[in-house]
């Protein structure tokens, strides 16, 4: 009863903890419960925790997932008893971010909840297989998302060509909601995922070796029915791994008018970051797909019934070395016409 107000619970590294008592579910008011590195952690209680947001059980040995409606944050990484994830997963309405680095056991993802923002799966070594559809995506969604794979090396080529196949539902319907909803240009990737790979995925319109690509654009490409850009990089990092801690690929857009040229805008397509003592090494090249709202500074400034601007120069490039970005691929969404409805 004196516990009533208790937000936070805080019991990391507590080596003895087996299970967590019934009564836990009787503190009303917690919103953030701390299990980190409790070893041997094996049991959550399905218990009504109904202002519980945060949930950290990373390093323990829980092996079925609990089913908390209000979770948001759930972390689960570095344990090696969960082998799949259970259905009703998809149902968990307020989950915006699942941590699953290092789970090494786990070796199917099911269908993954509307309103997700991030997945990360990295170093999910025995992973083989992901849900069809891999998530619910909602036509009116506009929230930033990444789903990352890295280091993911079983992956079968269905679950690779899933995570290509909605990374390109999700990008026409983002540009269909930006438009709707007036959006703009965001600083950073609407949506991103990454994969390992070594190709890039056959919708992307125009395709290169190396990082420097251009497209294009169509007549009029400038008015309002340009709504977004998808770009794909393949990057190897397997040479210079040792060395290097992060990894960040970018794609920087050049507009050409006329006899005129601009650098208008940098835009992040996705990145990699060593985890733990570095003892986790890529074994393989890595897909990046990331996908960006079409900046209103790429719109035709002098007239923008006219075509002087006529195409754009694109390059996908690695911040450290660019010799890194084995393959490019770049696809513009546009708006259906009025004809075209």
């Amino acid at each position: 009863e004196k516990l009533q107000r208790l937000v936070v619970l805080h019991m990391k590294n507590c080596k003895m903890l087996v299970e967590i008592p019934d009564r836990v579910g009787e503190l009303k008011a917690l919103q953030e419960l701390i299990l980190s590195d409790c070893l041997n952690l094996m049991y959550f209680p399905e218990i009504n925790m109904s202002s519980l947001n945060i949930l950290l059980l990373d390093g323990t040995a829980i092996e079925v997932m609990p089913q908390l409606p209000s979770l948001q944050y759930l972390c689960l990484s570095r344990n090696d008893k969960i082998r799949s994830l259970p259905a009703g997963i998809s149902q968990l309405s307020q989950l915006k971010w699942l941590d699953l680095k290092f789970c090494k056991s786990l070796t199917s993802v099911s269908e993954l909840p509307p309103n997700l923002q991030c997945l990360d799966a990295h170093g999910c070594s025995s992973l083989k297989t992901v849900s069809k559809p891999l998530a619910r995506i909602m036509p009116t969604e506009q929230n930033h998302s990444t789903f990352i794979f890295t280091n993911c090396e079983n992956l079968e080529q269905a679950a690779k060509e899933e995570i290509t196949s909605y990374a390109q539902r999700k990008c026409q319907l983002l540009s269909y909601a930006r438009k709707r909803y007036n959006g703009g240009l965001v600083s950073e990737a609407l949506f991103s995922t990454c994969f390992p790979g070594c190709e890039v995925p056959s919708w992307f319109s125009h395709e290169t070796v190396g990082s420097k690509l251009e497209e294009k654009l169509l007549p009029h490409w400038h008015d309002k029915r340009l709504a977004g850009i998808a770009l794909c990089a393949v990057v190897s990092i397997l040479d210079c791994q040792d060395q290097i801690s992060r990894l960040s690929v970018t794609c920087t857009f050049k507009v050409n008018v006329e006899d005129k040229s601009w650098v208008s805008f940098t835009c992040p397509v996705g990145s990699w970051i060593r985890q733990g003592d570095g003892k986790y090494k890529s074994k393989s090249d890595h897909v990046f797909i990331g996908y960006t709202s079409c900046p209103y500074t790429i719109k035709c400034p002098e007239d923008e019934s006219s075509d002087k601007c006529n195409s754009t120069s694109t390059m996908i490039q690695s911040l450290l070395w660019l010799k890194m970005s084995k393959h490019s691929g770049i696809r513009s969404f546009f708006l259906p016409s009025l004809n075209e409805l």
